[in-house]
């Protein structure tokens, strides 16, 4: 089963200040988290909302929701 990522608003805007080495690294994690999107070292922080999820990307986070109930067609 393949997911579908959404980008924020906020998020497209800060990854476009971003140099392009860390984009297209963003970009393929986000690409592989579209596959899997529980990858092994995925967390759940603690005290944020409940069903979200957390990637570390060296200095950076992916954090995110993943809806398995949705489907698109």
């Amino acid at each position: 089963m393949t997911y579908t990522v959404e980008l924020s608003l906020a998020t497209a805007k800060s990854l476009k200040k971003l140099d392009a080495f860390h984009r297209l690294r963003i970009a393929g994690a986000l690409e592989l988290l579209s596959v899997e999107p529980r990858p092994p070292g995925a967390t759940m922080p603690r005290g944020g909302e409940r069903g979200r999820w957390r990637v570390r990307l060296g200095d950076h986070r992916i954090v995110y929701a993943i809806e398995d109930d949705t489907t698109c067609r």
